[in-house]
Protein backbone atom coordinates (compact mmCIF):
# COMPACT_ATOMS: atom_id res chain seq x y z
CA UNK A 1 0.00 0.00 0.00
CA UNK A 2 1.29 3.33 -0.67
CA UNK A 3 1.49 6.33 1.89
CA UNK A 4 1.08 10.15 2.08
CA UNK A 5 1.38 12.38 4.45
CA UNK A 6 -0.76 15.09 4.98
CA UNK A 7 1.15 18.10 6.71
CA UNK A 8 -1.41 18.51 9.66
CA UNK A 9 -1.74 16.94 13.10
CA UNK A 10 -5.03 17.27 12.93
CA UNK A 11 -6.41 13.58 13.16
CA UNK A 12 -9.55 14.79 12.04
CA UNK A 13 -8.32 16.23 8.85
CA UNK A 14 -6.20 13.15 8.58
CA UNK A 15 -9.76 10.86 9.06
CA UNK A 16 -11.72 12.42 6.69
CA UNK A 17 -8.84 12.26 3.66
CA UNK A 18 -8.23 8.52 4.44
CA UNK A 19 -12.03 8.31 4.37
CA UNK A 20 -12.14 9.72 1.06
CA UNK A 21 -8.99 7.65 -0.20
CA UNK A 22 -10.89 4.47 0.39
CA UNK A 23 -10.29 1.73 -1.96
CA UNK A 24 -7.45 3.61 -3.77
CA UNK A 25 -4.65 1.51 -1.89
CA UNK A 26 -3.37 5.12 -0.47
CA UNK A 27 -2.82 5.42 2.97
CA UNK A 28 -3.04 8.51 4.91
CA UNK A 29 -0.31 9.72 7.22
CA UNK A 30 -0.63 12.78 9.57
CA UNK A 31 2.30 14.76 10.91
CA UNK A 32 1.94 13.28 14.28
CA UNK A 33 3.84 10.47 13.25
CA UNK A 34 7.01 12.01 12.01
CA UNK A 35 8.23 14.11 15.15
CA UNK A 36 10.89 15.51 13.11
CA UNK A 37 9.32 17.33 10.95
CA UNK A 38 8.68 21.35 12.94
CA UNK A 39 6.56 24.46 12.62
CA UNK A 40 6.57 25.79 8.81
CA UNK A 41 6.99 28.95 8.09
CA UNK A 42 4.53 29.92 5.78
CA UNK A 43 6.22 32.71 3.92
CA UNK A 44 4.56 32.86 0.69
CA UNK A 45 2.53 35.64 -0.64
CA UNK A 46 -0.20 33.44 -2.00
CA UNK A 47 -1.98 30.33 -0.78
CA UNK A 48 -0.72 29.03 -3.76
CA UNK A 49 2.90 29.43 -2.73
CA UNK A 50 2.31 28.74 0.86
CA UNK A 51 0.63 25.09 -0.11
CA UNK A 52 3.54 24.09 -2.17
CA UNK A 53 5.99 25.72 0.74
CA UNK A 54 4.17 23.25 3.57
CA UNK A 55 4.14 19.84 0.98
CA UNK A 56 7.93 20.56 0.09
CA UNK A 57 8.98 20.57 3.19
CA UNK A 58 7.57 17.50 4.67
CA UNK A 59 7.86 15.64 1.77
CA UNK A 60 11.92 16.52 2.07
CA UNK A 61 12.13 15.85 5.36
CA UNK A 62 10.21 12.56 5.52
CA UNK A 63 10.63 11.06 1.89
CA UNK A 64 7.28 10.54 1.29
CA UNK A 65 4.63 12.19 -1.24
CA UNK A 66 3.27 15.00 0.99
CA UNK A 67 -0.41 16.95 0.59
CA UNK A 68 -0.82 20.53 2.34
CA UNK A 69 -3.01 23.00 1.96
CA UNK A 70 -3.75 26.66 2.37
CA UNK A 71 -6.78 28.84 2.43
CA UNK A 72 -8.62 31.54 3.58
CA UNK A 73 -10.85 34.56 2.78
CA UNK A 74 -10.67 37.37 0.52
CA UNK A 75 -12.76 40.35 0.82
CA UNK A 76 -13.54 43.20 -2.27
CA UNK A 77 -14.01 45.91 -0.76
CA UNK A 78 -10.42 45.42 1.40
CA UNK A 79 -8.73 44.54 -1.20
CA UNK A 80 -8.38 40.76 -0.75
CA UNK A 81 -7.34 41.07 2.63
CA UNK A 82 -7.44 39.01 4.89
CA UNK A 83 -5.71 37.20 2.13
CA UNK A 84 -3.00 34.75 3.32
CA UNK A 85 -3.02 36.41 6.75
CA UNK A 86 -6.50 35.16 7.52
CA UNK A 87 -5.28 33.24 10.37
CA UNK A 88 -3.43 36.34 11.78
CA UNK A 89 -5.10 39.10 10.68
CA UNK A 90 -5.86 40.53 14.14
CA UNK A 91 -2.25 39.48 15.51
CA UNK A 92 0.31 36.54 15.29
CA UNK A 93 -1.99 34.75 18.22
CA UNK A 94 -5.18 36.04 17.52
CA UNK A 95 -8.11 33.79 18.03
CA UNK A 96 -11.17 33.32 15.07
CA UNK A 97 -13.43 35.72 17.52
CA UNK A 98 -10.62 38.50 17.33
CA UNK A 99 -10.16 38.03 13.84
CA UNK A 100 -13.65 38.16 12.98
CA UNK A 101 -14.34 41.41 15.36
CA UNK A 102 -11.34 42.98 13.20
CA UNK A 103 -12.99 41.98 10.07
CA UNK A 104 -16.22 43.15 10.74
CA UNK A 105 -14.54 46.72 12.08
CA UNK A 106 -13.02 47.13 8.77
CA UNK A 107 -16.32 46.45 6.76
CA UNK A 108 -18.69 48.63 9.25
CA UNK A 109 -19.24 50.92 6.56
CA UNK A 110 -19.49 48.65 3.48
CA UNK A 111 -22.75 48.92 1.72
CA UNK A 112 -24.65 45.55 1.49
CA UNK A 113 -23.65 45.24 -2.52
CA UNK A 114 -20.13 46.04 -2.03
CA UNK A 115 -19.62 43.08 0.37
CA UNK A 116 -18.77 40.49 -1.72
CA UNK A 117 -15.70 37.84 -0.41
CA UNK A 118 -14.53 34.06 -1.07
CA UNK A 119 -13.39 31.66 0.40
CA UNK A 120 -9.91 30.34 -1.25
CA UNK A 121 -7.91 26.65 -1.25
CA UNK A 122 -5.44 25.43 -2.45
CA UNK A 123 -4.45 22.05 -2.03
CA UNK A 124 -0.40 20.70 -3.17
CA UNK A 125 0.83 17.60 -3.62
CA UNK A 126 4.81 17.29 -3.87
CA UNK A 127 6.63 14.03 -4.35
CA UNK A 128 10.10 13.54 -3.01
CA UNK A 129 11.24 13.22 -6.72
CA UNK A 130 10.40 17.04 -7.54
CA UNK A 131 6.82 16.41 -8.95
CA UNK A 132 3.79 18.52 -7.97
CA UNK A 133 0.15 18.79 -8.52
CA UNK A 134 -1.96 21.84 -7.05
CA UNK A 135 -5.49 22.14 -6.77
CA UNK A 136 -7.74 25.18 -6.18
CA UNK A 137 -11.13 25.49 -4.81
CA UNK A 138 -12.85 28.32 -4.58
CA UNK A 139 -16.69 29.28 -2.60
CA UNK A 140 -18.33 32.81 -3.60
CA UNK A 141 -20.33 34.98 -1.05
CA UNK A 142 -21.03 37.89 0.86
CA UNK A 143 -19.89 39.00 4.35
CA UNK A 144 -22.46 39.25 7.07
CA UNK A 145 -22.86 42.19 9.62
CA UNK A 146 -22.61 39.76 12.44
CA UNK A 147 -21.88 36.48 13.54
CA UNK A 148 -24.12 33.80 12.86
CA UNK A 149 -24.21 30.04 13.47
CA UNK A 150 -22.43 28.15 15.81
CA UNK A 151 -21.03 25.04 13.46
CA UNK A 152 -17.38 25.59 11.66
CA UNK A 153 -14.34 27.77 12.82
CA UNK A 154 -12.93 30.81 11.24
CA UNK A 155 -14.66 33.40 9.30
CA UNK A 156 -17.79 30.83 9.03
CA UNK A 157 -20.08 32.81 11.12
CA UNK A 158 -19.17 35.62 8.95
CA UNK A 159 -19.61 34.12 5.47
CA UNK A 160 -23.02 33.72 3.76
CA UNK A 161 -23.30 31.63 0.80
CA UNK A 162 -24.71 33.09 -2.52
CA UNK A 163 -26.99 30.68 -3.06
CA UNK A 164 -28.36 29.16 0.55
CA UNK A 165 -28.42 32.87 1.85
CA UNK A 166 -27.17 30.63 5.24
CA UNK A 167 -23.77 31.35 6.57
CA UNK A 168 -21.16 28.58 6.48
CA UNK A 169 -21.36 28.64 10.06
CA UNK A 170 -25.43 27.77 9.57
CA UNK A 171 -24.54 25.04 7.52
CA UNK A 172 -24.78 21.04 8.96
CA UNK A 173 -20.86 19.76 8.12
CA UNK A 174 -21.55 17.51 5.10
CA UNK A 175 -23.34 20.27 3.63
CA UNK A 176 -20.21 22.75 3.73
CA UNK A 177 -18.12 20.09 2.95
CA UNK A 178 -19.83 20.16 0.31
CA UNK A 179 -20.04 23.33 -0.77
CA UNK A 180 -16.84 24.74 0.37
CA UNK A 181 -13.51 25.82 -1.61
CA UNK A 182 -11.81 23.01 0.70
CA UNK A 183 -14.55 20.06 -0.29
CA UNK A 184 -13.75 21.18 -4.16
CA UNK A 185 -9.96 21.23 -3.82
CA UNK A 186 -10.29 17.95 -2.27
CA UNK A 187 -12.85 15.96 -4.53
CA UNK A 188 -9.94 17.17 -7.57
CA UNK A 189 -7.21 15.69 -5.44
CA UNK A 190 -9.07 12.60 -4.67
CA UNK A 191 -9.50 11.69 -8.44
CA UNK A 192 -5.88 13.16 -10.07
CA UNK A 193 -3.61 11.54 -6.40
CA UNK A 194 -4.40 7.92 -6.92
CA UNK A 195 -2.36 7.94 -10.94
CA UNK A 196 -0.09 10.38 -9.23
CA UNK A 197 0.90 8.00 -6.76
CA UNK A 198 1.14 4.92 -9.29
CA UNK A 199 3.60 7.94 -11.71
CA UNK A 200 5.57 8.07 -8.96
CA UNK A 201 5.77 4.58 -8.20
CA UNK A 202 7.04 3.87 -11.54
CA UNK A 203 9.24 6.21 -12.16
CA UNK A 204 11.13 5.31 -9.13
CA UNK A 205 11.47 1.27 -10.10
CA UNK A 206 13.19 2.86 -13.16
CA UNK A 207 16.80 1.65 -13.40
CA UNK A 208 19.53 4.36 -13.71
CA UNK A 209 19.70 3.04 -17.77
CA UNK A 210 15.69 3.84 -17.84
CA UNK A 211 15.84 7.17 -16.55
CA UNK A 212 18.46 8.34 -18.51
CA UNK A 213 16.52 6.98 -21.60
CA UNK A 214 13.49 9.15 -20.48
CA UNK A 215 15.69 12.17 -19.68
CA UNK A 216 17.24 11.80 -23.70
CA UNK A 217 14.26 10.75 -25.84
CA UNK A 218 11.70 13.06 -24.15
CA UNK A 219 10.71 14.36 -27.51
CA UNK A 220 8.77 10.96 -28.41
CA UNK A 221 5.83 12.26 -26.35
CA UNK A 222 5.14 14.88 -28.65
CA UNK A 223 6.02 12.31 -31.99
CA UNK A 224 3.57 10.26 -30.60
CA UNK A 225 0.69 13.09 -30.03
CA UNK A 226 1.32 13.58 -33.75
CA UNK A 227 0.97 10.38 -34.25
CA UNK A 228 -2.23 10.15 -32.62
CA UNK A 229 -3.88 13.36 -34.35
CA UNK A 230 -2.82 11.02 -37.18
CA UNK A 231 -5.02 8.23 -36.24
CA UNK A 232 -7.92 10.28 -35.00
CA UNK A 233 -8.43 12.66 -38.05
CA UNK A 234 -6.17 12.00 -41.35
CA UNK A 235 -6.75 8.48 -41.65
CA UNK A 236 -10.56 8.40 -41.05
CA UNK A 237 -10.92 11.21 -43.59
CA UNK A 238 -8.77 9.68 -46.13
CA UNK A 239 -11.22 6.76 -45.57
CA UNK A 240 -13.92 8.71 -45.79
CA UNK A 241 -12.77 10.23 -49.07
CA UNK A 242 -12.07 6.52 -50.45
CA UNK A 243 -15.97 5.66 -49.28
CA UNK A 244 -17.62 9.28 -51.09
CA UNK A 245 -14.90 8.26 -54.17
CA UNK A 246 -16.46 4.87 -54.33
CA UNK A 247 -19.86 6.23 -54.29
CA UNK A 248 -19.66 8.36 -57.14
CA UNK A 249 -18.44 5.78 -59.34
CA UNK A 250 -21.28 3.62 -58.29
CA UNK A 251 -23.22 6.24 -59.30
CA UNK A 252 -21.78 6.79 -62.61
CA UNK A 253 -21.87 3.44 -63.38
CA UNK A 254 -25.75 3.22 -63.54
CA UNK A 255 -25.53 6.22 -65.97
CA UNK A 256 -23.47 4.55 -68.30
CA UNK A 257 -25.11 2.71 -70.84
CA UNK A 258 -21.68 1.37 -72.59
CA UNK A 259 -20.83 -0.38 -69.52
CA UNK A 260 -22.67 -4.24 -69.80
CA UNK A 261 -24.97 -4.86 -66.55
CA UNK A 262 -23.05 -7.81 -65.69
CA UNK A 263 -19.37 -5.32 -65.59
CA UNK A 264 -21.16 -3.01 -63.41
CA UNK A 265 -22.55 -5.42 -61.03
CA UNK A 266 -18.88 -6.65 -60.54
CA UNK A 267 -17.30 -3.29 -60.06
CA UNK A 268 -19.94 -2.45 -57.97
CA UNK A 269 -19.43 -5.59 -55.68
CA UNK A 270 -16.06 -4.58 -55.61
CA UNK A 271 -16.30 -1.06 -54.54
CA UNK A 272 -19.12 -1.88 -51.89
CA UNK A 273 -16.06 -4.39 -50.55
CA UNK A 274 -13.76 -1.44 -50.38
CA UNK A 275 -15.84 0.76 -48.69
CA UNK A 276 -16.88 -1.87 -46.04
CA UNK A 277 -13.21 -2.35 -45.57
CA UNK A 278 -12.46 1.66 -45.40
CA UNK A 279 -15.07 2.43 -42.34
CA UNK A 280 -13.55 -0.55 -40.63
CA UNK A 281 -10.00 0.87 -40.49
CA UNK A 282 -10.66 4.30 -40.54
CA UNK A 283 -13.46 3.74 -37.60
CA UNK A 284 -10.93 1.50 -35.82
CA UNK A 285 -7.98 3.91 -36.19
CA UNK A 286 -9.69 6.25 -34.69
CA UNK A 287 -10.98 4.50 -31.46
CA UNK A 288 -7.10 3.07 -31.34
CA UNK A 289 -5.69 6.85 -31.95
CA UNK A 290 -8.57 7.91 -29.26
CA UNK A 291 -7.11 5.32 -27.07
CA UNK A 292 -3.50 6.16 -27.36
CA UNK A 293 -4.11 9.94 -26.90
CA UNK A 294 -6.12 9.17 -23.52
CA UNK A 295 -3.19 6.69 -22.64
CA UNK A 296 -5.23 3.89 -21.98
CA UNK A 297 -3.81 0.69 -20.65
CA UNK A 298 -3.06 -1.60 -23.86
CA UNK A 299 -3.34 1.23 -26.33
CA UNK A 300 -0.13 0.29 -27.64
CA UNK A 301 -0.87 -2.78 -29.03
CA UNK A 302 -4.30 -1.56 -30.52
CA UNK A 303 -2.45 1.00 -32.31
CA UNK A 304 0.08 -1.68 -33.65
CA UNK A 305 -3.20 -3.17 -34.67
CA UNK A 306 -5.02 -0.93 -36.11
CA UNK A 307 -1.96 0.31 -38.33
CA UNK A 308 -1.78 -3.52 -39.49
CA UNK A 309 -5.39 -2.95 -40.66
CA UNK A 310 -4.57 -0.62 -43.13
CA UNK A 311 -2.14 -2.95 -45.47
CA UNK A 312 -4.19 -5.80 -45.00
CA UNK A 313 -7.28 -3.87 -46.14
CA UNK A 314 -5.40 -3.51 -49.45
CA UNK A 315 -4.67 -7.50 -49.78
CA UNK A 316 -8.75 -7.86 -48.95
CA UNK A 317 -9.50 -5.56 -51.84
CA UNK A 318 -7.26 -7.23 -54.09
CA UNK A 319 -8.67 -10.50 -53.11
CA UNK A 320 -12.24 -9.25 -53.78
CA UNK A 321 -10.67 -8.25 -57.88
CA UNK A 322 -8.80 -11.76 -57.82
CA UNK A 323 -12.09 -13.51 -57.61
CA UNK A 324 -14.63 -11.62 -59.31
CA UNK A 325 -15.47 -11.62 -63.04
CA UNK A 326 -13.71 -8.43 -64.86
CA UNK A 327 -12.23 -8.76 -68.16
CA UNK A 328 -8.30 -9.24 -68.19
CA UNK A 329 -7.83 -5.60 -69.06
CA UNK A 330 -9.79 -4.54 -65.94
CA UNK A 331 -8.21 -6.83 -63.42
CA UNK A 332 -4.77 -5.66 -64.49
CA UNK A 333 -6.04 -1.65 -63.90
CA UNK A 334 -8.01 -2.78 -60.42
CA UNK A 335 -4.47 -4.35 -59.54
CA UNK A 336 -2.17 -1.57 -59.85
CA UNK A 337 -5.08 0.86 -58.44
CA UNK A 338 -4.97 -1.38 -55.17
CA UNK A 339 -0.70 -1.63 -55.32
CA UNK A 340 -1.36 2.33 -55.58
CA UNK A 341 -2.95 2.28 -52.55
CA UNK A 342 -1.22 -0.21 -50.62
CA UNK A 343 2.07 0.29 -50.59
CA UNK A 344 1.68 4.17 -49.10
CA UNK A 345 -0.17 2.47 -46.75
CA UNK A 346 2.47 -0.46 -45.90
CA UNK A 347 5.38 2.38 -45.37
CA UNK A 348 2.72 4.31 -43.02
CA UNK A 349 1.92 1.45 -41.01
CA UNK A 350 5.95 -0.21 -40.89
CA UNK A 351 6.89 3.47 -39.60
CA UNK A 352 4.17 3.42 -36.93
CA UNK A 353 4.39 0.19 -35.98
CA UNK A 354 7.91 0.45 -36.10
CA UNK A 355 8.08 4.03 -33.43
CA UNK A 356 5.12 2.01 -31.34
CA UNK A 357 7.42 -0.93 -31.17
CA UNK A 358 9.78 1.02 -29.10
CA UNK A 359 7.60 0.17 -26.09
CA UNK A 360 10.59 1.05 -23.30
CA UNK A 361 10.82 4.51 -24.77
CA UNK A 362 6.79 4.87 -25.09
CA UNK A 363 6.57 3.72 -21.60
CA UNK A 364 9.65 5.30 -20.06
CA UNK A 365 8.41 9.53 -21.51
CA UNK A 366 5.06 8.84 -23.00
CA UNK A 367 2.59 6.96 -20.43
CA UNK A 368 4.66 8.20 -17.40
CA UNK A 369 3.49 11.30 -17.76
CA UNK A 370 -0.11 11.28 -16.93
Amino acid sequence: MSQVVLATRNQGKVKELQALMEGTGIAVLGLDQFPQVGEIEETGSTFEENARIKAKTVSEATGLIALADDSGLEVEALDAAPGVRSARYAGEKATDAENNAKLLEAMADVPNDKRACRFISCVAVHAPDGHELVFHGVWRGNLAREPRGENGFGYDPLFVDLELKQTAAEMAPEQKNWRSHRGRAVRELVKYLPGFVEKVALESALTPEERDLKDRLAGVKGWLRVLCWVMMIVVPLVCAAIVSRNLRYMEALKQANEVSRELAAEVAKGLTAENVLALVVGAVMFWAGLSLYRRKRGSVMFAKIAWFLAPLASGLQYCFIYFLNFPDEVHAMATGQVLANALPALAAASTAIFYLNLSQRVRATYFLDR
